[in-house]
Parts: C-alpha cells; structure tokens; sequence
C-alpha cells in the first residue's frame, strides 16, 4: 500500500501534554497484495540470492529480512567499470532501512561494492533496530490469501513431468497465475521425422 510520507508524529507540551498526534492512513493499495508479497518472498530468500553473494554473507540475518543491493558507475564492458557509490535497501514487516555511500565529490569508489560497502552497515543496523522496532517480535512475512504452493522442475519452472532433470521445489504463485503445466518442461519427448529433420 502507498501510505504517505510522514515527519512528525507526536507534538507534546512541556508536561508531556498531546499537542497534536499523527493519525496512519490507511493506504492506497497500487499493487496487488499477492505480488507484493512474491516480492517480498524473492528478496527474501537467501538460497536463491546465495550463488552471487554465498549462504553466510551480510544479507543473510538471524530473522526474516529482503534486501537489494545495487552500485552506479559507468558500465564500460570490462572489469574497470568506475563506481561511485552503492546501496542497499531492505526491509522487514516492521522496519525499512536505506544504506548509501559514496564519495560527496562524486569521485570513483575504490574497491567496494553494494554487499562491502552499505551491506555491512545496513546489516549491522537491522540487527541493531529491528528487533526494537518490533518488540522483540521478528516475524516473517504473513502470504495474503492468494497465494498457494506447487512443486516445480527446479530447472525448468514449470510443474514436473517425467523427464525433469535437476530435482523438484516448492515454490509459492498467486492462485491465478500457476507454473506451466508438464507439458512445457524444457525437457520433452518428441518424434523427429529423421527423413525430412
């Protein structure tokens, strides 16, 4: 749900008297429960993000957490692409939190990237707030109604037929929008007319 920015919640007197307190809307839902929540499910999950950043790196935290990381630079085709600066965003059901660094004269970064530079701190700090933020409840993130599970073709994605190689998942879709049927597995039996190929 978009929900509007907000600076000031509470205005008290020097009794501690409630001048004024903010009241949260409600929000205005601009996407579908479901997707969000896949979103959230995605960056989430430390297997799938685990071939680029490892099983134990920065992002992976004692309690549910999405993260992205990201840098900006000059992408030059080549291991010398220049950048200058990096973040990381993420967010728990209770708490987001936006790490940026980079060089205020807007020079190149020297040997960091999204998981070494904003990574540490941002992980450092979830750690630190989340559970405050919470109450000591660090909960994951609840699936909408909606959303179901299948086992897949790991490799493939869709739902597995006989000749699924690479082993099976669970994985979670929205009800209306499945995996592909068998039918669809990259790996099908078909007959080729050796005559005309």
């Amino acid at each position: 749900k978009r929900v509007p920015p907000v600076a000031i919640l509470k205005i008290t007197d020097f009794n501690g008297n409630v001048i004024d307190e903010y009241k949260p809307a409600l929000g205005e839902q601009v996407i579908r429960a479901e997707h969000a929540y896949l979103i959230s499910s995605i960056l989430s999950d430390n297997e799938a993000r685990s071939w680029m950043f490892g099983y134990n790196s920065v992002l992976n935290l004692p309690f549910p957490v999405a993260a992205k990381t990201g840098t900006s630079g000059t992408p030059r085709g080549d291991a010398a692409q220049l950048v200058y600066d990096n973040w990381t965003l993420g967010y728990t059901p209770d708490l987001v939190t936006g790490v940026w660094i980079g060089n205020a004269d807007y020079t190149p970064m020297v040997n960091t990237t999204g998981s070494t530079g904003a990574a540490p701190i941002w992980s450092q700090f979830m750690q630190f707030a989340a559970p405050i933020v919470s109450g000591g409840n660090l909960r994951g993130f609840t699936p909408p109604a909606g959303i179901i599970e299948k086992i897949i073709c790991a490799l493939s994605g869709t739902e597995p037929s006989q000749w699924c190689r690479g082993g099976q998942k669970r994985e979670e879709f929205t009800s209306d929008q499945p995996p592909l049927p068998p039918g669809k597995d990259l790996f099908r039996k078909v007959k080729i007319d050796t005559w005309s190929g």
